[in-house]
């Protein structure tokens, strides 16, 4: 079994299972998560060996470079009883990076995963950070709403977004509160945030690198001034622009060069870019930005756009997620991942009860609303699902459906302040040595099932969910090795 070079989640080197590699989905033997360990002198960072096998395997780890130690919470690893292991590294540990294995026996047999670990100093200027890759706008002032990146504005091969993209050429009503006409809908729609990713719909890190097909990805939303601030209505259009992989290497080279000559910028929450905060978004920054994505995202570029829309019922708040793609240079409506329909529906706070309807029903395993339905006493197994479709190393946008991707936040902030679970009680919790904190709603409003925003704006208020910043962290792992 071969391993991926880019990060994890790297498979057992065992030769008695059949080379696949998925959801860390083995036959047999262990798998390691991530594989690639990146660790701050210092400071400590989480990984987990898993099995998919019956079989229960005793744990050994290799020699590691000075200053660095490992502990396994259990020196056993089981299908139903997965093991973290936590590295630390002491502030005078030996920087740079060193290969190391994990060995599991059971019985007469014998697995490996092998692994790589990279210790760097603090405050290293090498990498990208969250909010360089994953940028959010400011709302700006009433005055330079129009300097926001516009439908309108020329990409490459036209426009960055047009009307005959859309079902009938009509950009469709994505807020029932507040409902523009038909001419107005397109004009009203603005760039709030924007992700640059090297694999987008694989798992990541991806285990076929020279397949990936880099993007980036524009979220635009409907801006209206109200009372005398830029609001935000609800539901959004998300745009994907693809791009060979040359013009994807001169992205992140200015990227990079951006981020070299502002070395000493720490570390932050993912949220609005700290330089457009600074100098809003009519500033040397935010023009640079504009003229780097319009010289890769336009119509002719663009090969899919999602939207999610709130429609105002008697029974709660409800979501409609749909997608277009372009096939042999046609726009049409695309089936929704592990669905079998082209428009799903969410309907969250259902009959006065804390719930969430997905329509139609749900048939892949990690159903997160499943916690809703099930007993006291399996809460807890139940919830598990929600710490994994929030794993981008588990699910990827091809993997899980609109409505669970979306709800999975919130039904973790349901679980930690109603019925007093935790995502740190999984193994299948993301982890990574990049910072996961995000500028997002509390577990209180969470609980209210009204927002469904992953990276974007509702209101004045911006929720950047724990899956954007999950699958941020991911793209950084990849892009910074």
């Amino acid at each position: 079994m071969t391993l991926s070079a880019c990060g994890g989640p790297l498979a057992a080197d065992d030769g008695l299972d059949d080379g696949s590699n998925n959801d860390q989905a083995l036959k047999s033997g262990i798998a390691l998560n991530p594989g690639e360990v990146r660790l701050t002198a210092g400071q400590s960072v989480e990984a987990s060996v898993t099995t998919q096998d019956t079989a229960s395997w005793s744990l050994k780890l290799s020699a590691l470079p000075s200053g660095v130690t490992a502990t396994f919470s259990s020196t056993t690893v089981t299908k139903a009883k997965p093991v973290v292991v936590t590295f630390r590294a002491t502030s005078s540990a030996t920087l740079g990076q060193a290969a190391f294995t994990v060995t599991a026996r059971a019985s007469t047999k014998t697995s490996t995963a092998k692994g790589t670990l990279r210790v760097i100093a603090p405050g290293s200027a090498e990498r990208l950070r969250n909010v360089d890759v994953s940028v959010v706008y400011p709302l700006p002032a009433v005055k330079d709403l129009d300097a926001l990146m516009k439908a309108a504005d020329p990409g490459v091969g036209g426009t960055l977004l047009g009307e005959s993209v859309f079902a009938g050429n009509l950009v469709p009503v994505i807020d029932d509160g507040a409902t523009l006409p038909p001419g107005e809908r397109l004009r009203a729609l603005r760039v709030v945030a924007a992700r640059f990713d090297p694999c987008p719909g694989t798992l990541l890190p991806p285990t076929a690198p020279a397949n990936c097909r880099p993007d980036v990805r524009l979220v635009f939303q409907q801006l209206q001034v109200d009372g005398g601030l830029v609001r935000a209505t609800d539901g959004a259009i998300h745009a994907f622009y693809e791009m060979p992989t040359a013009a994807f290497e001169r992205v992140l080279a200015d990227l990079r060069a951006t981020r070299a000559a502002n070395a000493a910028a720490p570390e932050v929450p993912l949220g609005v870019h700290p330089t457009l905060a600074r100098e809003g978004v009519s500033g040397a920054f935010a023009n640079h930005l504009k003229a780097l994505i319009s010289s890769v995202a336009g119509m002719g570029t663009l090969v899919r756009v999602t939207h999610f829309d709130r429609v105002i019922t008697g029974a709660g708040q409800r979501w409609l997620f749909a997608m277009r793609e372009k096939k042999a240079g046609a726009w049409s409506d695309s089936t929704i991942a592990t669905t079998t329909v082209k428009s799903q529906g969410l309907l969250a706070i259902v009959g006065g009860r804390w719930d969430a309807d997905i329509t139609p029903p749900l048939t892949h395993g990690d159903d997160v609303t499943r916690v809703f339905k099930v007993t006291q006493k399996e809460e807890a197994e139940a919830f598990r699902a929600t710490a994994r479709v929030l794993n981008p190393r588990i699910h990827s946008s091809e993997s899980v459906d609109c409505s669970s991707c979306h709800i999975a936040p919130d039904v973790a902030g349901f679980g930690e302040t109603v019925r007093s679970l935790s995502l740190d009680a999984y193994p299948e919790r993301f982890r990574s040595a990049y910072p996961l904190t995000s500028v997002t709603k509390s577990n209180e409003e969470a609980i209210a099932f009204e927002n469904i925003h992953l990276f974007s704006y509702l209101g004045r208020g911006l929720n950047v969910s724990a899956r954007a910043a999950n699958e941020t962290a991911a793209i950084l792992e990849m892009l910074n090795q």
